[in-house]
């Protein structure tokens, strides 16, 4: 039994020293990865004065939704943060960012972020996030956006074609985009981006809109998903892609940053674009979803699978298979973006993208349509409305 104990002791070892020689061939861990959250949900309360049962979930249910389908972060939206806590009368922007901050966080609970879906007539709803809430909710939409771009925050136009049917009278689009001739595109460049997926908001026409405006202002557009839940049920309709741990910084960061695939799935973002150049490691350099390159005159276009549609320019690549060359005029803006079926769409990887500008015309600044209200306040939803 001892010489048996002695082989068993060199087979172990052995097992563990091909173990070691396997990683160090494997190379280094992945950098990062995609997790999956939602940027658009509701609580109640605040969901709204002064019944409060506008939303199933009150902030615990949707934390532990969140946790059952396996979120990793969660950006709450309600309605009424411009409004006040009939009981104690602060305001609930106040309220809920103190209720947050006191409660004992779970080791399995996803990263929460407040917001609000302001719920203006006009120009439509917007959710807002990663900024000083009790500083914007009670401005006029103009002087919202510009106070939320000062302060690094998110401005996400919601369910942006989410027009009247059969079964809810109410358009909740956004205006300037489906009814074009009573004005509005002035705020355009003061937002961040657009939800892509919605369960109200065809995505195909989102896409469509998403291509136009990248194309008409040359910047990063951000495309995000929501369930915009209000009956209790979250589940992934975004993904970022995070380096080490997650926090609301790198949370932030990389949804500006666009690195966002939006829907049930994260397989778009394996595309990769390769330009002619090389790092100092002498590595092809290389670009996925939300990041730009500056490319000479084409690059090559990759992905794993074989149900992606590629898109360049807004323009479908019918029959294409990866990989694909892209050729181009020299030092010209383009964008690639990638869908996988309905399941799943990357945001685009620029090339030759311009320095942004400071949108040159606050939107206040001009008037809008008579008698359509201005101020981001809004009324009150009532209860049998779901967004």
């Amino acid at each position: 039994m001892a010489d048996l104990f002695g082989w068993r002791r060199i087979a172990l070892a052995a097992l563990v020293w091909a173990a070691l020689c396997a990683a160090v061939l494997a190379g280094p861990a992945v950098a990062g990865q995609w997790l999956p959250g939602d940027m658009h949900s509701h609580i109640s309360p605040p969901d709204v004065p002064p019944t409060y049962k506008h939303a199933t979930n009150n902030l615990e249910g949707a934390i532990a939704a969140a946790r059952a389908s396996g979120l990793k972060w969660l950006v709450v939206t309600p309605h009424a943060m411009d409004q006040n806590d009939e009981k104690t009368g602060r305001l609930w922007a106040v309220e809920m960012n103190e209720r947050l901050a006191k409660r004992e966080a779970k080791a399995d609970d996803p990263l929460v972020v407040l917001g609000w879906e302001c719920t203006a007539e006009w120009p439509g709803h917007i959710t807002v996030s990663f900024c000083d809430l009790a500083t914007v909710v009670k401005l006029p939409v103009g002087k919202m956006l510009e106070k939320i771009r000062g302060q690094g925050g998110l401005a996400i136009v919601a369910h942006p074609y989410d027009l009247p049917n059969l079964f809810d009278r109410n358009n909740r689009s956004w205006r300037p985009w489906t009814e074009p001739q009573r004005g509005g595109q002035e705020f355009a460049p003061w937002l961040s981006g657009l939800e892509i997926r919605h369960p109200m908001s065809p995505a195909s026409q989102a896409t469509e809109r998403w291509d136009q405006w990248i194309g008409r202002e040359q910047r990063r557009v951000i495309g995000v998903g929501s369930t915009d839940d209000h009956v209790g049920v979250l589940y992934r309709t975004t993904w970022v892609w995070i380096e080490g741990d997650l926090t609301r910084d790198k949370l932030r960061e990389a949804l500006k940053g666009g690195r966002v695939v939006v829907g049930g799935e994260a397989s778009a973002g394996t595309l990769a674009v390769t330009i002619d150049r090389h790092d100092s490691a002498g590595k092809a350099v290389s670009a996925g979803p939300g990041e730009a390159l500056d490319a000479r005159d084409h690059a090559n276009i990759s992905w794993i699978g074989s149900e992606g549609r590629l898109f360049i320019d807004g323009k479908l690549q019918a029959d294409a298979r990866s990989p694909v060359e892209f050729k181009f005029d020299q030092g010209t803006f383009h964008w690639v973006r990638l869908e996988v079926g309905t399941r799943s769409y990357a945001n685009p990887v620029y090339l030759n993208l311009p320095v942004e500008k400071t949108p040159p015309l606050r939107p206040e600044e001009k008037k809008p349509p008579v008698g359509t209200p201005t101020s981001a306040q809004p009324a009150v939803v009532p209860a049998a409305s779901k967004h």
